[in-house]
């Protein structure tokens, strides 16, 4: 974790989801042995919601035509609230993979490469 991700430096709060009509939508967590998944929003049945496609022209989902918000709860964020598709997809990202933390890299030289295993 040290190569790839540097130390932990700040919480910025529990991410929720939200569509256009204020229901909640939960971001399908990445299984470990992928190495690419696509970002994945569902809703509290499992149905698919929002999506951030592997190709923009098969999107039936996006986070754009869904109009997909993220709010923050604890943390360095609580309270705020980001609507900017960009923002939203990023934040969405980062989820997959759990909370979201943010990382000193510059410290131990870090490369912020994502690794499935301390030795590769």
């Amino acid at each position: 974790m040290v190569n790839g991700d540097g130390i932990a430096a700040g919480w910025l709060g529990h991410a929720s989801f939200y569509d256009s009509n204020g229901e909640e939508l939960f971001v399908r967590r990445m299984p470990t042995f992928f190495e690419t998944f696509p970002v994945i929003l569902v809703d509290k049945d499992g149905i698919v919601r929002a999506d951030i496609p592997f190709r923009r022209a098969e999107s039936k989902y996006s986070i754009e035509q869904v109009g997909v918000t993220v709010k923050f709860y604890g943390g360095e964020l609580d309270g705020v609230s980001f609507s900017d598709p960009a923002t939203v997809k990023k934040y969405a990202r980062r989820a997959q993979l759990g909370e979201i933390f943010e990382f000193d890299r510059s410290t131990l030289q870090s490369d912020g490469v994502f690794r499935s295993s301390p030795r590769g």
